[in-house]
């Protein structure tokens, strides 16, 4: 079995890939403690001006600050996007066959033997590779788009028979 094909990943290719900047959390709870903390330190600060007891003001200070700062944090950690490099979105050819998986690009190839790979995930737009050495951090992917679907199912059966464990994500997540 071979499938060959030449493919340029665009930069919503990357969308569905873990990043760094990506959090499974909701950021309400942040919000919520930068709040109560920030009203908090807030309201000791007023009092303890109003008492004249300056180091109680210095705590609500603190406090006040602390929780703008966890309100910052949060909006910014919400925010964050993983950008990938333009070489990453240069075309490639990919090779699928028996023994592994080739990528090849203008300045460089990868060649990686299935028994290689640990896990591969599937994406709506992609087949994402993770390696069995811990030491090993690259990821592997296969684009989707270029496949027709008796290849979709031959890679699927390359992955099951070399006994890689395969995750799907779930629609919509």
């Amino acid at each position: 079995m071979r499938i060959e094909f030449t493919y340029t990943r665009g930069p919503d290719h990357f969308a569905g890939f873990a990043s760094p900047a990506e959090r499974s959390a909701s950021p309400i709870p942040s919000y919520l403690i930068a709040a109560v903390l920030g009203l908090a330190g807030a309201a000791i600060a007023v009092a303890a001006v109003v008492d004249d007891a300056p180091q109680a003001a210095t705590c609500g200070v603190g406090g006040l600050l602390l929780g703008v700062g966890i309100a910052v944090a949060a909006r910014q950690r919400g925010r964050g996007r993983f950008v990938m490099p333009a070489t990453a979105m240069e075309p490639r050819r990919w090779v699928i066959s028996d023994e592994g998986v080739e990528i090849a690009h203008a300045d460089n190839s990868v060649t990686v033997a299935w028994p290689a790979f640990r896990t591969m995930m599937a994406l709506s737009h992609a087949y994402v590779f993770v390696l069995k050495d811990p030491a090993d951090r690259r990821t592997i992917d296969i684009p989707r788009r270029p496949l027709t679907e008796a290849d979709d199912a031959a890679v699927r059966e390359l992955v099951a028979r070399h006994g890689i464990t395969f995750y799907s994500r779930p629609v919509g997540a």
